[in-house]
Formats: C-alpha cells, structure tokens, sequence
C-alpha cells in the first residue's frame, strides 16, 4: 500500500509555509501559531483493480489554529488548491 500522507504534509507546508501535523502537535514542543494540523477522517478500500493497482478514498479534516481569524480566510484556498491540483485530488 502506497501512503500519501508525507506527500500532503510536505505539500501544504510549502504552499503555507506553516509547520504540519499530522494528528496533533507534539506535546512536548512549543509550538508557533498559526499551525496547521491534518487529520484522517475517512478510509475506505474498493474491491476493484484500476490497471493492477487497489483504489482507496481517503478523506482528510485539516484544522488551521491561529489568534488571527483573518489567517483562516488568507490559508483556505491555499489549502484547497493544493489538496486539488498540487496533490491531484
């Protein structure tokens, strides 16, 4: 099984040049907002081939946690924009 999780967190650090997690931030490490915390909400595998490969859907929540509320409306399509052409979803 192939895993795109490294390839969404590195993409949208580099398309907001914030720090990514995946899940949470670490708990021992102080942490600079806005942040950007990815988390897997959906996972499901077909039973049909698509040129030997397996297909799966997997669905992701991505939460931006900052003090300035403006950041949500300046990082969102960022975000989109790589989750559909950057990474091809």
């Amino acid at each position: 099984m192939i895993s795109i999780r490294e390839q969404v967190v590195q993409t949208l650090a580099y398309v907001t040049h914030l720090d990514v997690y995946f899940v949470h931030p670490p708990v021992e490490v102080d942490v600079t907002i806005p942040l950007l915390v990815l988390n897997e909400v959906e996972n499901s595998d077909h039973f049909y081939r698509m040129n030997g490969l397996e297909i799966t859907n997997i669905g992701y929540e991505v939460s931006i946690y900052c003090s300035n509320p403006m950041h949500i409306i300046e990082y969102l399509p960022l975000i989109d924009e790589a989750m559909k052409q950057e990474l091809g979803l």
